[in-house]
């Protein structure tokens, strides 16, 4: 990386980047055609559902890699 990117990173306001959930992706009608390119199919409507306080113990490995790695 040069300097002048460093810098233009540096400077950059991430204040304007926000979290999306995959809902949310999937009720944007501007990524159905793009998730359809993807996968070559179409990922229909959201599932409805309800996402846990706690991680769950079937969910523990995965977490795990995700944080720590292979």
């Amino acid at each position: 990386m040069d300097d002048n990117l460093k810098a233009h990173i540096e400077k950059w306001d991430f204040s304007a980047i926000k979290w999306i959930g995959a809902e949310e992706i999937l009720e944007d009608k501007f990524a159905k055609p793009i998730l359809f390119e993807w996968f070559n199919v179409d990922p229909g409507p959201p599932p409805q559902s309800s996402v846990p306080d706690e991680i769950q113990n079937e969910e523990l490995v995965y977490v795990q890699e995700l944080f720590f790695g292979l």
